[in-house]
């Protein structure tokens, strides 16, 4: 039994990940505390890889329903020319005079081998851009514009108001300041092979939207200070959010930032959350992301050959996942419905774990009752919430529970859990602030339906 419960403890952590994408994700709507409207955070790309340019159209349906645009840095015809100026050596110094004549000629022929250039061509720039020159040679450049220029263009083309939450003074200062020790280990331990095999890691895990792990993969570098990170990172991380959360007080804003600063502690969406406003994940597909019209009619869908089914307005993604857990990896399954925004639901989802036999046969009988308990406990504990109604249900016979979870303030979550056989079934609204029942929120749930597995008849 102890092992089973342990296997529970991880399908509602997946589940808990599943309510929060804790890092599943670029695109992010956050509302209450509140906002008249949802402002939206996105996680971008300082590179021009076209790789990274096949963005769904929700994310420019979200733009359009802000009225600001805000980015690291405001990218008006004059911040190229500033920031060259900002990365230049002060009072006539060179590079010969801030490294020994040693170290200068390794980095020196490290950097023609990974560029082709001279180190006598940036002889008067902070060491640090010999680095950013080193990774952006070895990088995909195939679009004119990197693409976070990108996306405050079609902001400015739609009309929004461009805002930079950083001046390029502040920016500049932050990311001169890494040591010149770290420069140097820079050059001693990477060459373009390792170079290119860490871009690959990079944006291939942005374009899998894990926010967590591009956080991980800036942190854990070893030739980053510990300092630098800081600075970097958890310092601005800081200003970025509370310049952000002063503009969407006040209007709508689709905020645009570095994907590293999204996931991880203390990044943007912690920061967010411990201010008091909900933040979810934006579902973006591909066309199916975009949901159902206002008139959509409901039908029956069916999931897992057939033996679940609810009701609902449009098809939803299906996402498959394999959770780590103690008695091995289990396979889970979720499918994922967002409506437009503006209604009284975020988000449908309906999830399946399935359990190794052996501990799926302990999800019956008196056994059910405490694992219904740790499950919705620990369901409310992933979403910092509380529980404020818990009540069994049945469905043709298979028992199951029905609860609700405030969290955020005025947020709700609408569970239905059923354990049949060796899996474990969950049924999930995200209610939009201060909405909690009543409309498509019960339609959905009075609608699903669990077929009990053979080995339970």
């Amino acid at each position: 039994m102890k092992k089973s419960t342990g296997l529970v403890l991880s399908a509602v952590l997946f589940f808990a990940v599943l309510l929060q994408a804790g890092g599943s994700s670029l695109l992010w709507e956050i509302s209450g505390n509140g906002l008249a409207s949802p402002s939206y955070l996105f996680g971008t790309i300082h590179i021009r890889d076209s790789w990274v340019f096949k963005l769904d159209r929700t994310l420019f349906d979200r733009m359009s329903a802000c009225r600001t645009f805000a980015s690291e840095i405001r990218f008006d015809d004059s911040f190229r020319e500033k920031a060259v100026e900002l990365m230049s050596l002060p009072g006539g110094r060179t590079l010969r005079d801030r490294f020994s004549p040693r170290d200068y000629r390794l980095i020196a022929v490290k950097l023609r081998q990974m560029t082709g250039f001279d180190i006598a061509l940036f002889d008067r720039l902070k060491p640090v851009t010999l680095m950013a020159l080193a990774v952006q040679q070895n990088m995909t450049n195939d679009t004119d514009l990197t693409l976070d220029e990108f996306l405050s263009k079609k902001a400015g083309e739609k009309g929004l108001e461009l805002l930079g939450l950083e001046t390029v003074e502040e920016q500049s200062e932050t990311l001169t300041s890494l040591p010149d020790a770290s420069v140097l280990r820079f050059f001693r331990q990477y060459d373009r092979a390792t170079v290119r095999k860490y871009i690959a890691v990079m944006v291939e895990t942005y374009c899998a939207g894990d926010v967590d792990a591009l956080y991980s993969l800036g942190v854990e570098s070893e030739e980053m200070d510990p300092d630098f990170t800081a600075r970097v990172l958890t310092d601005r991380n800081v200003r970025l959010t509370g310049r952000m959360i002063a503009v969407m007080t006040d209007r709508p804003v689709f905020t645009a930032v570095g994907a590293a600063h999204l996931g991880g502690p203390g990044g943007m969406i912690d920061l967010l959350r411990n201010r008091g406003f909900t933040v979810l994940p934006v579902v973006a597909a591909v066309s199916q992301a975009l949901g159902p019209s206002a008139g959509a009619e409901w039908t029956l869908h069916e999931f897992e050959n057939r033996t679940i089914s609810c009701l609902l307005p449009a098809e939803p993604e299906k996402v498959s996942t394999t959770v780590d857990s103690p008695g091995g990896p289990l396979q889970a399954v979720s499918y994922v419905l967002q409506p437009p925004a503006g209604g009284k639901v975020l988000a449908y989802g309906i999830s399946c774990v399935e359990y190794p036999v052996a501990d799926g046969s302990a999800f019956r009988g008196d056994k059910l009752d405490g694992l219904y308990d740790q499950a919705t406990r620990n369901a409310a504990l992933k979403v910092k919430g509380r529980i404020v109604s818990s009540r069994q249900v049945g469905d043709a016979g298979l028992a199951g529970r029905d609860c609700l979870i405030i969290y955020g303030g005025k947020s709700a979550i609408r569970l239905k859990i059923f354990f049949t056989g060796n899996r474990m079934v969950i049924f999930q609204v995200i209610c939009a602030p201060g909405v909690r029942a009543g409309g498509d929120i019960d339609r959905f749930m009075d609608s699903v339906h669990v077929r009990r597995d053979r080995a339970e008849k």
